[in-house]
């Protein structure tokens, strides 16, 4: 492996592939110290209820999975989809990339409109004269 120091990390050359992929690729990588992602889950309902997943089903459920590599735009070519299932407009889509399948949720449950009324009166008459006086 070759490496040379950089400020607090290394740059080292890696060797990646995809889970369900035979083909190894090369790279060079900048490692960081603490890599601080919040693990991830696809859940069994999430996909079960997607007919136009079922048969990658397997390849897309797992639970509580820390990122552990982040793709920059310098190896863009690794996340390329050359294969999408997508369903109706408010289901789940899975991409095939080079590293295996990426699945792209929508949270419908998060689109409410927030309202916010805001009730406003002066707290005594002397305000009422310093707002005239700055107007």
């Amino acid at each position: 492996m070759d490496s040379k120091r950089v400020t607090r990390s290394w740059v080292i050359r890696v060797k990646i592939k995809g889970l369900f992929s035979r083909n190894m690729r090369y790279m060079t990588a900048q490692t960081m110290r603490i890599l601080k992602l919040a693990p991830q889950c696809v859940e069994h309902a999430t996909v079960v209820v997607c007919s136009h997943l079922t048969d990658i089903a397997e390849s897309l459920i797992y639970d509580a999975a820390a990122p552990y590599i982040l793709i920059g735009q310098d190896i863009w070519g690794l996340i390329l989809s050359p294969q999408i299932k997508s369903g109706r407009a408010n289901q789940p889509t899975a991409s095939l990339t080079h590293l295996g399948r990426i699945l792209h949720v929508c949270c419908s449950g998060l689109s409410l409109p927030i309202n916010i009324i805001h009730h406003l009166r002066p707290s005594d008459t002397s305000d009422v004269v310093l707002n005239d006086i700055v107007k």
